[in-house]
């Protein structure tokens, strides 16, 4: 599995559990002492999960830009935005990043390096700068998620998050909105010292973040994979329609686990584990480019995987 991707499920499952405890929970008005307490703990939540998902998307789209650096396909044959996004507008990333960097010596390291990576794309192989997505400032919009999925031609982006969340159990949810009401709940956490976090808020962005990033993942491997294995069609200029990504979605019913495609109504698998129902789903979703959804008891995405990539 991705490491952005086993990062992301590790550290929503610790913040899940910890929504559970008291601590985080007010108490009755006059506990105050209390009260304030959950209060200090929910707002720095807020401001955590909210880097888990910026982290995610960050991090998952340096993971496909190396995965297509070491595919083989020239650079000059990828989508027009991304050779953009990967030089010259890998620029603005690279002074917004700068600042980290302790002094002047590494700072000249640190643009050296990355224009390094700018300047490989000449040649074959190159390589790409993971700071070419998601790094123009020090949180990323709505907006920015948004261009990095019409980077690889993903038409109504936010849209198509929302539709492949509607696939595995999340079909109720306005994304982006869930995304700049997170953003705006971090920015409050983060620098209004009275600010207050909602417990219900946090509760129901576990289900958005899941559903966003889940969305945002396929749209951006689906394209990545259709790359690396020279897809004439997309190569040529074609267009990632969400609806032709296959889902393979893995639940358990009546003691069994199922492997079931969606939009098709009977199992084409079942095993009596988990780890039964992955040897036979995995080689198939591979070969298939596929997206493989994990369902918990109430048909909603517990966690995913995109085996080909």
């Amino acid at each position: 599995m991705s490491r952005a991707r086993q990062d992301f499920l590790q550290r929503f499952a610790t913040f899940e559990q910890t929504l559970g405890e008291a601590t985080v929970q007010d108490g009755a008005l006059h506990e105050t002492d209390r009260n304030a307490k959950a209060r200090l703990l929910r707002n720095g939540l807020a401001v955590a999960s909210f880097a888990f998902l910026e982290d995610f998307i960050r991090q998952r789209s340096g993971e496909v830009l190396a995965n297509i650096a070491a595919s083989g396909v020239p650079f000059s044959v990828l989508p027009d935005k991304v050779r953009s996004a990967t030089t010259f507008g890998l620029l603005r990333s690279l002074e917004s990043r700068m600042k980290f960097e302790p002094d002047d010596a590494a700072k000249i390291s640190f643009v050296q390096n990355h224009a390094g990576f700018v300047a490989s794309t000449t040649t074959m192989p190159f390589q790409l700068s993971e700071l070419s997505f998601g790094y123009k400032s020090s949180n990323i919009s709505e907006d920015e998620v948004a261009d990095i999925l019409r980077a690889f031609r993903v038409q109504g982006p936010w849209q198509a998050v929302g539709f492949l969340a509607s696939r595995v159990g999340l079909g109720s949810l306005v994304l982006m909105e869930a995304f700049k009401n997170a953003a705006k709940r971090r920015h409050m956490a983060a620098h209004v010292a009275g600010a207050t976090t909602p417990l219900n808020d946090l509760e129901n962005y576990v289900r958005e973040a899941k559903a966003i990033a889940f969305g945002f993942d396929v749209l951006l491997s689906a394209p990545a994979l259709q790359i690396r294995r020279r897809d004439v069609s997309y190569l040529g200029g074609g267009v990632l329609d969400p609806a032709k990504i296959p889902i393979h979605l893995l639940y358990q019913e009546r003691g069994r686990f199922k492997e079931r495609v969606f939009g098709s109504g009977r199992a084409r698998a079942t095993a009596p584990d988990v780890a039964g129902i992955e040897v036979v789903a995995y080689p198939r979703a591979i070969a298939s480019g596929a997206a493989i959804a994990y369902l918990n008891p109430s048909g909603q995405l517990e966690k995913w995987d995109f085996p080909a990539l």
